[in-house]
């Protein structure tokens, strides 16, 4: 879908070798976005979903402290 994208940037000088580490950095870059923001909707959900259930089911729910600092640590 991108190949004149990626036409117009050989064009203006870009070699392939760029170009490929282009993508691998876009591809990452996105990888760490969706990981910090799937872990704070899956924490958000988490929560709402044991505080729905709270009253038929008697367990806990608890934030691990570790869990907590990788996820600050990602950005």
């Amino acid at each position: 879908m991108r190949t004149k994208e990626f036409a117009v940037l050989k064009a203006l000088g870009m070699t392939q070798r760029i170009v490929k580490k282009m993508i691998l950095l876009e591809g990452v870059i996105y990888g760490l976005y969706a990981a910090v923001y799937g872990s704070i909707l899956g924490t958000v959900l988490s929560y709402g979903i044991h505080r729905l259930f709270k009253g038929a089911v008697d367990v806990g729910w608890t934030i691990l402290g570790a869990a907590l600092f990788l996820l600050v640590q990602v950005p």
